[in-house]
């Protein structure tokens, strides 16, 4: 195993990653703004979102199986070819046909959901060639650097997202994040990634994928803790993800400004969840005072969220939008390590694409059925956001009896 992390193939990834996270970010915000600006339903924007779970429900559980058994940088490359093709194909349809907005709906939708089916097998792809690339006694400082790259790209590429919309359309912002994707598969196409004794093994292995994703399964199952941590992590981001969908009407419709703000607080989120990220692979917390920072972590995006109703002083807003990020960022690096620990090398595809998968129903899931709540409750954001919040804050204190759960969280031994 190297003893450093910058090395040739590291940065490789790196950088490549980079670049096409800040052209996702130019992709998300295009299709939100699209969507507000064409439909100005929240319902509509929220049944777009819920569609791409399909996809991540048909094809989850064999997105880690394929990491496991085949190579993480031929799937690393296919998947950025696929998108940025597909990318570059919406930006087409939206700028050479715009007065056709059923097809330029349509096209989003078919897009997202090949964009959705890549990441079943991108994620598990490259959260699992983290540890080959990393020292272990580092793993930690590697999942960050991967989360504060995330964090710091997507915030800028959020941040000029919405300037750059008002500035030249959508259109150029879909054809940016096509041709990042594609900048990112050359990258990795000089990557070397090497394997583990196991993994070699276990691709010698003529075992069916099917047989491997219901090993997967069980593997899941059966460590204690790791369950019950994900359904809290999973429920967690079903009741927040309203936020994510209602984030361009909070800025419109409540506090009555500009979209381009829905930028400005994206970068404030961004900025907050890299200050987390940073606390959190400086700082271990071991045993017992893991579990107290993850319990007051859960309960600080609770209290935030839920008085992101009751003001509309930018001020105040914009502090509560920066907390939520850095707790954020803080739990993230906390998940990738705990699960890590608890996970041989092995078994770290079929793991962390159940825990995708997981992520990617409830999330849609959320985002749609809170765009038809809200619209039924008179877009009352108060009652949407204080709701959501009790609901989080219960499930989490709830956990705190599981006794499972707080040995998981406590753990600091390596699978």
């Amino acid at each position: 195993m190297q003893e450093k992390i910058w090395t040739k193939n590291w940065f490789l990834l790196w950088q490549g990653q980079a670049v096409s996270i800040f052209g996702g970010s130019f992709f998300g915000v295009a299709a939100r703004v699209w969507l507000l600006e064409e439909t100005d339903s929240a319902a509509v924007m929220g049944l777009v979102m819920m569609s791409l779970a399909i996809p991540t429900l048909v094809l989850g559980p064999l997105g880690g199986a394929v990491a496991d058994r085949y190579s993480k940088k031929h799937i690393l490359i296919i998947c950025d070819v696929v998108n940025g093709v597909f990318g570059i194909a919406l930006a087409a349809i939206l700028y050479f046909v715009p007065e056709n907005k059923d097809l330029g709906l349509a096209a989003l939708i078919v897009v997202s959901l090949v964009m959705d089916i890549s990441g079943v097998f991108f994620v598990p792809a490259i959260m699992s060639a983290v540890p080959n690339l990393v020292p272990l006694g580092k793993l930690s400082s590697g999942y960050a650097i991967i989360a504060a790259t995330f964090q710091i790209t997507d915030m800028i590429g959020t941040a000029l997202g919405g300037v750059v919309y008002r500035l030249v359309g959508g259109p150029i912002l879909f054809f940016f994040n096509g041709v990042s994707f594609l900048y990112s598969a050359v990258s990795e196409s000089f990557i070397t990634i090497p394997l583990t004794q196991k993994e070699i093994e276990h691709k010698k292995n003529k075992q069916s994928l099917l047989k491997d994703v219901v090993d997967g399964i069980h593997y899941f199952r059966t460590r204690r803790g790791m369950l019950e941590y994900v359904i809290v992590i999973t429920m967690v981001n079903f009741f927040a993800a309203p936020l994510v969908v209602m984030l361009p009407f909070y800025v419109k419709d409540y506090l009555l400004l500009s979209i381009d703000w829905f930028g400005y607080f994206s970068v404030m989120m961004g900025a907050g969840g890299l200050l987390g990220v940073i606390l959190s692979s400086r700082v271990q917390f071991l045993g017992v005072n893991r579990l107290i920072s993850v319990f007051v972590s859960w309960f600080g995006v609770c209290l935030f969220i839920g008085l992101l109703g009751f003001t509309k002083n930018l001020y105040i807003v914009s502090s509560l939008l920066i907390m939520m990020g850095f707790l954020q960022g803080f739990m993230g690096i906390q998940t990738s390590v705990l699960v890590r620990h608890a996970t041989s090398q092995e078994m770290m595809g079929r793991v962390g694409s159940l825990m995708n998968l997981l992520k990617h129903i409830v999330s849609p899931v959320s985002m749609g059925l809170s765009g038809i709540v809200f619209e039924m409750i008179d877009r009352d954001f108060g009652i949407l956001f204080a709701g959501t919040s009790g609901i989080i804050l219960v499930l989490a204190f709830s956990m705190l009896f599981n006794s499972a759960y707080r040995d998981f969280v406590k753990n600091d031994s390596i699978a």
